[in-house]
């Protein structure tokens, strides 16, 4: 998929920033935004400690929090792209996996609610296209396809998510996945949203925006070997996925600069990756130098994939990445597995 897609705006609302030049600035500073729950606890009757959006109210159901970041993310982008009225985007979704907390009723409810906010960029149809942490890599990867050839040249793209519900709590702690005094392989829970538009090259020179990245190569791949399950993973699934996002650059010279990943602190991804770049290392210029963010803005869950891009865009526009080609990755408990490469534009 050489050049055929662009990311041109950003909408986001993470625990360290409201804005994606804010949550990209907190990041690259070191600033962590993980604290205590103001009342949720955990077995021992100490303090959760996760990473909150600042602005939600307390009283909101958690779909609701979810649905809140979903409309405040996509108003974001309508100030930033003055899209004509007469012109309507589809939306590919990343939402979160089936878990006690969420369930698939929830997925309608969000696609309900974001089908009908205000403010925001007129929408065609809104179609949740995977869940869990890889979900918004393999939309991105189904907008790189979708946008030279649709009528629009456009969609949006995005994640949210948010852990912070009892029930979820409870199931993350009953797995030993939630940072406590004793635990060894857990991350912090977090939430947020984060869209894109992409675009392809015609539309690129109708909208007159700047690309902010321009999606170089994506795979998909599915991994058999769950975290919760009972076999040892082998980083298979993520290899190829890594595998394919390579190759479909089309041979594009160079290796890889950076990598943004989803790793938490749970030791099955480190694992996962520390055995994918075993097979992939000619790719990489330091596959070990990754940027993991979710122990400052807590784990993101479906937001991670768009996220994560963002993070790499906005290292071209402040000048501080390592190169010009980043690669994002990204594993879904359910067994997805996703990386996507992006290229840092040419400037005009």
């Amino acid at each position: 998929m050489p050049g055929t897609a662009h990311i041109v705006a950003w909408g986001a609302r993470t625990a360290v920033g409201l804005v994606p030049e804010t949550a990209a600035a907190a990041i690259r500073a070191g600033i962590s935004r993980v604290g205590e729950h103001p009342y949720l606890v955990d077995t021992r009757g100490e303090p959760l400690r996760v990473a909150r959006e600042p602005t939600l109210d307390e009283r909101l159901r958690p779909v609701e929090r979810m649905a809140t970041l979903g409309e405040r993310c996509l108003q974001q982008l309508a100030q930033r792209v003055q899209l004509h009225s007469s012109v309507s985007l589809p939306l590919l979704l990343a939402l979160p996996e089936t878990r006690p907390g969420f369930s698939d009723a929830d997925v309608t409810e969000i696609e309900r609610h974001l089908a009908r906010i205000e403010d925001g960029p007129p929408l065609r149809s809104i179609h949740t296209i995977a869940r869990g942490h890889a979900g918004a890599l393999k939309a991105l990867q189904l907008a790189a396809q979708l946008v030279p050839r649709s009528p629009e040249g456009a969609c949006i793209v995005g994640g949210i998510d948010s852990y912070l519900d009892p029930r979820t709590l409870a199931w993350l702690s009953g797995h030993d996945q939630l940072v406590q005094p004793d635990s060894r392989s857990a991350f912090f829970p977090g939430e947020g949203a984060c869209f894109a538009l992409v675009v392809g090259p015609a539309a690129l020179r109708q909208l007159g925006l700047p690309s902010l990245a321009a999606i170089r190569g994506a795979g998909v791949a599915t991994e058999t070997r769950r975290i919760k399950g009972d076999l040892d993973n082998l980083g298979h699934g993520m290899t190829e996925a890594v595998t394919l996002a390579c190759h479909d650059t089309g041979g594009l010279g160079g290796v890889i600069d950076t990598v943004y990943c989803d790793i938490n602190g749970e030791r099955y991804r480190a694992e996962e990756w520390g055995l994918a770049i075993l097979r992939t290392a000619t790719w990489f210029r330091d596959p070990a130098g990754y940027i993991a963010p979710a122990g400052q803005w807590g784990d993101l869950g479906a937001a991670t994939g768009t996220a994560l891009a963002m993070l790499a865009a906005a290292a071209w526009q402040r000048g501080y990445a390592r190169g010009p080609l980043a690669m994002l990755i990204a594993g879904s408990e359910a067994g997805l597995r996703a990386a996507v490469v992006l290229e840092h534009p040419p400037t005009p």
